[in-house]
């Protein structure tokens, strides 16, 4: 059985969209620990990464390639941030 008290102090911040899919960014109220989740377009989890840093994810771009967020620099700073990245098309291994 899930410990509810452990995940009471959990919470998710609205799904952004990525291509081909979606990324949810779940986040622990009591700790700077990010759970990034990777769904696919049918919802299905595709991959998973834990990160011990303060930052969110707020929106996307109309094509799914770069994400705005914010994060945690210091007491009192905070920078937004660009990130971006492209779906690398596989090659054949060279002869």
């Amino acid at each position: 059985m899930v410990d509810s008290l452990r995940l009471a102090n959990w919470h998710s911040m609205p799904a952004v969209p990525m291509d081909p899919g979606w990324l949810q960014v779940l986040f622990d109220v009591r700790a700077d620990t990010r759970i990034l989740v990777l769904l696919n377009s049918e919802g299905q989890i595709v991959r998973s990464t834990q990160l011990s840093t303060a930052f969110g994810i707020f929106g996307a771009d109309p094509s799914g390639q770069l994400l705005v967020g914010m994060r945690d620099i210091g007491a009192i700073d905070r920078q937004i941030v660009l990130y971006r990245w492209r779906r690398d098309t596989p090659t054949s291994p060279a002869p």
